[in-house]
C-alpha cells in the first residue's frame, strides 16, 4: 500500500514531545510515511528544525510565521529563518522551503505592509 503523507502538524508542539517512543510506532502503523511539520512562528523554529533533524525519513521541516504570529516577530525575523534553514538542503528540502517561502513570504510580505512598518 502507498504510504500516505501529512501535510499539516505541529508535532513540534511541547505537549507531544513526551509522546514521541508511541506516537512515531503509530503513525507508522497508520502507514503514515512522511510529515510536515509546521513551526509557525520564531520561538518554535528551532524544535521544529530539531525534530527533523532527529527524524529526516518521518519529518520535512516547514518555517515560516503564521498570520496569528505577525505581530510578535522580531525586525530581523527573516534573517533569523534564513539562519535556521537547513544548510545545505538536499532537493527535496530545497523545493519544499524555496516552494514555502515564496507562497508564504508572498502572503506574509503583502500583510506585513499593509499592517505596519516593519516590513522586512
Amino acid at each position: 500500500m502507498t504510504p500516505l503523507l501529512d501535510a499539516h502538524n505541529h508535532l513540534h508542539d511541547e505537549r507531544l514531545l513526551h509522546s514521541f517512543p508511541e506516537l512515531l510506532p503509530a503513525m507508522r502503523k497508520a502507514r503514515i510515511g512522511h510529515c510536515v511539520v509546521n513551526g509557525t512562528c520564531q520561538d518554535n523554529w528551532p524544535r521544529v528544525m530539531s525534530l527533523a533533524r532527529r527524524y529526516p525519513d518521518l519529518l520535512q521541516p516547514s518555517l515560516g510565521l503564521h498570520p496569528w504570529k505577525i505581530a510578535s516577530r522580531s525586525p530581523d525575523w527573516l534573517e533569523k529563518l534564513k539562519r535556521t534553514l537547513p544548510s545545505p538542503c538536499t532537493p527535496e528540502q530545497s523545493f519544499s522551503v524555496n516552494a514555502a517561502l515564496t507562497v508564504r513570504s508572498r502572503i506574509l510580505i503583502s500583510r506585513i505592509k499593509g499592517k505596519n512598518s516593519r516590513s522586512n
